[in-house]
């Protein structure tokens, strides 16, 4: 019946003037696609066979490419796929089975496999020569695995290679077998394995890299001329080891790193930094620092990530970085937001810092379109003028600042704290505020502001909350209007604001009739009690009437049943 079908679709299709094709021994058991976006590449699925015949309909010639998935078929072992062998496969990926090794020349007559994948297997052990034979490989992924070890010298015949992803093993040595003359590899993770010591000797064989992920190791240093023929690498992940020093050795002079991650680590000095002078992302967040010199930085350092560390004041590490535009200093020990900013800071973070007051500023020229000052429960009060001289003087509609200042002890705001700032997203929420005037805000600029979660007393003075907070919230943001509530007074405690949403008349202007035009109450007098009591009396006897007849009706039907026996 399948064959029946096929043909007659086939006859159809030519009928129609289109090309249609099987491939005999292929998409009679997997299932075959046709990229939508690139007729030339054949999509074939093996991952649950036998399937049912597909027909392939092309409006071209036959795919050149093929594209060839075997994961989460329960495979132990790697076999040859002698049907696939004479096709023109591109990409291998047999993902998500149980294979412990790759045996040598298993893949020699796949001449043209660019890409080949064996991830999330068991694999243990690999041959000298597995990949022989694949002289235009370009990726080679065996992550998450069971490896040990790894040599270069599986590599020898990969001279087209340009990415390997051993991330997720057990590795704990990467031997440099094989000197690798021509390798051209520019991309290499061996992060989330064991090792210990820095792979000083085989990273001095891979002189084209371009990215190197070295993360979730247990690295302790990095010696002087670790990164000595580095001299192209521009991603640095080093981020999750116990690195205590880093020699300022360590990098190339001629170095054009650009992204270095080294958080979660344990540095204190940062000398190292100096050599690193195209650097544009540095992150050094969850370390030991409490002071940074900057002065000798890279200038092109826009992103700087400092959480977690134990410093004290960001005046200093400003001065030096005039390019910067994004400062992390969340969980440090500052008690102030600095005096002085660059004019090209546009983002500044301080959550849980030892904050604990904000005092007045004169007047001065920001820079910041996004400042959070959150988690620090000692600020109460933001007094008159407390943002002069922090957000920029030239911002538009499009470029607005914005102000998060949540979960702090924050109670009071001044009628001119927020004013003259283009402020068009305001988060105020999960403070201690009870009462604010409708002029705190300047109700022009600002499209979204966040309330909730604050101790609100609802009276009339507040009737602004209704009208503007929740009147604007409630057709683009209404997430931030669930708990936006009043706490007092007692009668209207927990009571969501959005509730009277739309109402014509204003309901915070008439707290102390809300509760009898909202909430029925039942109260009890002698006498209503008294007919409970009586009504309670006769349920009672009914009750127990009823059980009475009950079991009088089925003691005379026992009685007539005996009698017929």
């Amino acid at each position: 019946m399948i064959r029946l079908q096929a043909l007659v679709f086939v006859l159809i299709s030519l009928i129609i003037g289109r090309c249609v094709t099987f491939y005999p021994g292929i998409c009679d058991s997997c299932t075959c696609d046709i990229n939508p976006n690139n007729h030339d590449i054949l999509h074939v699925n093996c991952t649950k066979i036998p399937r049912f015949a597909k027909v392939v309909e092309l409006k071209a010639n036959i795919p050149s490419d093929i594209h060839l998935s075997m994961n989460h078929m329960n495979l132990t072992s790697i076999q040859r796929y002698v049907r696939f062998e004479s096709l023109n496969v591109k990409k291998l990926s047999l993902d998500y089975n149980n294979i412990k090794t790759i045996p040598p020349s298993i893949f020699h007559k796949f001449t043209n496999l660019t890409s080949l994948s064996i991830a999330s297997n068991a694999v243990e052990s690999i041959s000298e020569y597995s990949f022989s034979g694949l002289k235009y490989l370009k990726s080679l992924n065996i992550s998450y695995n069971s490896l040990e070890t790894f040599d270069t010298i599986y590599l020898d015949e990969l001279k087209e290679l340009e990415i390997l992803d051993l991330r997720g093993n057990l590795l704990f040595n990467f031997q440099p077998t094989s000197a690798l003359p021509d390798m051209n590899l520019r991309y290499l993770d061996i992060s989330e394995n064991k090792f210990s010591i820095f792979p000083e000797k085989t990273l001095k064989l891979l002189n084209d890299l371009k990215e190197l992920y070295l993360s979730q190791n247990k690295i302790k240093s990095i010696p002087k001329l670790g990164f000595e023929k580095q001299n192209e690498l521009e991603i640095l992940y080093f981020s999750n080891n116990q690195l205590t020093d880093i020699d300022p050795e360590a990098f190339p002079d001629q170095n054009i790193m650009k992204t270095v991650h080294l958080n979660h680590n344990l540095i204190s000095n940062t000398k190292f930094i100096e050599k690193l002078k195209s650097l544009t992302l540095l992150d050094l967040s969850y370390n030991s620092l409490t002071s940074l010199n900057t002065m000798s930085w890279s200038h092109n350092l826009t992103h700087l990530l400092l959480g977690n560390n134990g410093l004290t004041s960001l005046d200093d590490i400003l001065k030096g970085l005039p390019q910067l535009k994004i400062l992390n200093a969340s969980w440090n020990q500052c008690n102030k937001i600095p005096e002085v900013f660059n004019e090209n800071l546009k983002e500044l973070i301080m959550d849980e810092n030892a904050i604990s007051s904000l005092p007045s500023r004169s007047t001065g020229n920001g820079s910041l379109t996004y400042l959070s000052l959150s988690d620090l429960p000692h600020l109460t009060k933001l007094p008159k003028n407390v943002f002069n001289g922090v957000f920029s003087k030239n911002l538009t509609a499009e470029s607005c600042a914005k102000l998060v200042i949540t979960r702090t002890g924050l109670h009071t705001i001044d009628k001119d704290a927020l004013k003259h700032i283009n402020i068009c997203e305001l988060n105020l929420s999960w403070n201690d505020l009870v009462v604010l005037p409708d002029d705190t805000f300047d109700w022009e600029n600002l499209k979204k502001i966040d309330l909730q979660g604050n101790p609100w007393h609802c009276e009339c003075s507040m009737q602004w909350l209704l009208d503007k907070a929740v009147g604007r919230m409630y057709h683009s943001h209404q997430e931030i209007l669930q708990n936006l509530r009043c706490h007092t007074p007692k009668s209207l405690e927990g009571t969501r604001l959005v509730h009277w949403f739309n109402r014509s008349e204003p309901m915070l202007c008439k707290t102390q009739n809300i509760k009898e035009e909202n909430f029925i109450t039942i109260s009890s007098s002698p006498a209503m009690i008294a007919l409970d009591i009586v009504f309670g009396i006769i349920a009672v006897a009914l009750v127990a009437t009823g059980f009475y007849l009950q079991r009088k009706l089925i003691r005379q039907r026992r009685i007539r049943k005996n009698r017929r026996f």
